[in-house]
Order: structure tokens, then C-alpha cells, then sequence
């Protein structure tokens, strides 16, 4: 069980590290505007797009993984229990990394560092919202628990 804890933070914490690496390639390939007219025309298009995988990064979290763990349908000390935690994060998580990677093609494609700043910060305060904090893998103590409300997760 800790040593998933411990590989749940380690992946966490490479994907919040890789939007670190994104913010650093503007100052890596400093060059001249490929084409900011396409880029500012797609900013609002990738914008949508990343309002709605940043949603469904919140939906899926709780589908597959809170209101399982709430309703004691997923036991986190079983193995079987453990993949489903870890699949329920991970799918989160890509999805809110996709964020991050939309201002990059932004930033490819227009060299604005405000979209790829706007961007990389959504991306970064979902993995935030999704970290693999303890009570999110948690399975409540008892049934008076959840009748009382405390076996809620997230």
C-alpha cells in the first residue's frame, strides 16, 4: 500500500515537473513569430477544448475513483483496489496535462508566452485539484461513516 502511495506521488510529481519543462522551452528556442494570426485564431478554440478537459478531469476523478472509494465499492487495500486508484488519478491527470499541452502548440505556433503562462498555470492548479492525497484513497471506516456523510472523498 505505501509503496502505491509513493508510485502515485512519483508520477504526480513528473507531470507537474513536465509543465515546468514547458514553461522553460520559450527561453530554449527564443526565435522569430511563426504565425501569431493562426495562433490567436486557435487560442480560443484549445481555450474550449481545455474548459472541457478540465471538466472532465473533475468528472472522471469522481466517477472512477471518489464516489467508488465513498460508496466502498473499491477496497484500497487490495491489489485489484490499488490499479483502480491508480487508474482513476492517472486518468485525471492526463487529462489535466493536456491543458498545459495546448499552450505549448500555442506557444509553437505564435510564440505568445501569456497563452502558454495561461495555460501551463490551468494545468498546473488541476494537478493541484487532483493530487494523490491520503483521504482520496481512503476507503470509509464503517457504514455509520457514510450514513454520517465522513466517508466522502475529495
Amino acid at each position: 500500500m505505501e509503496q502505491q502511495k509513493l508510485t502515485l506521488w512519483m508520477i504526480w510529481g513528473s507531470m507537474l515537473m513536465s509543465l515546468a519543462v514547458y514553461g522553460a522551452l520559450p527561453l530554449l528556442l527564443a526565435g522569430e513569430t511563426p504565425n501569431a494570426e493562426t495562433a490567436s485564431s486557435l487560442a480560443p478554440i484549445l481555450g474550449l477544448v481545455a474548459l472541457g478537459l478540465a471538466v472532465a478531469s473533475v468528472v472522471l476523478r469522481r466517477t472512477l475513483l471518489d464516489a467508488p472509494l465513498a460508496a466502498g465499492e473499491i477496497d484500497p487495500e487490495t491489489p485489484e483496489g490499488a490499479q483502480r486508484i491508480q487508474v482513476g488519478f492517472v486518468v485525471a491527470w492526463v487529462l489535466s496535462e493536456a491543458v498545459g499541452i495546448f499552450g505549448l502548440v500555442l506557444w509553437f505556433l505564435g510564440r505568445d508566452t501569456a497563452l502558454l503562462g495561461g495555460f501551463l498555470a490551468a494545468s498546473a492548479v488541476l494537478l493541484a485539484l487532483h493530487a494523490p492525497l491520503a483521504s482520496r484513497q481512503a476507503k470509509p471506516a464503517s457504514f455509520e461513516d457514510l450514513a454520517a456523510g465522513r466517508g466522502k472523498i475529495g
